[in-house]
């Protein structure tokens, strides 16, 4: 008999659950606007409706973003309670 302890997964954490959660909505959105350009534009082949999202997506500034990120940490943990490392 095996020990459930060892071949158990652990159980996610509240943050890991909530950011799992938002990459599935973030998919869901991505999907949603898939089928609204394939109406706008029924001729549009599945390469050039991946253009169009990939157009209005667009690509973060890594840095840009990574600085936001910090400021909102900072910014909900005034007291440098749960720091953040860079």
């Amino acid at each position: 008999m095996s020990d459930d302890k060892q071949t158990s997964r652990p159980k996610p954490t509240a943050s890991k659950h909530k950011f799992l959660r938002a990459c599935e909505l973030h998919d869901l959105g991505i999907q949603m606007y898939r089928e609204h350009l394939g109406r706008q534009h029924p001729q549009a082949s599945p390469g050039e409706i991946d253009k169009m999202i990939e157009a209005w997506a667009g690509q973060p500034d890594t840095e840009e973003w990574c600085d936001a990120v910090q400021r909102e940490w900072d910014r909900r943990h005034p007291e440098g309670d749960g720091e953040r490392s860079r």
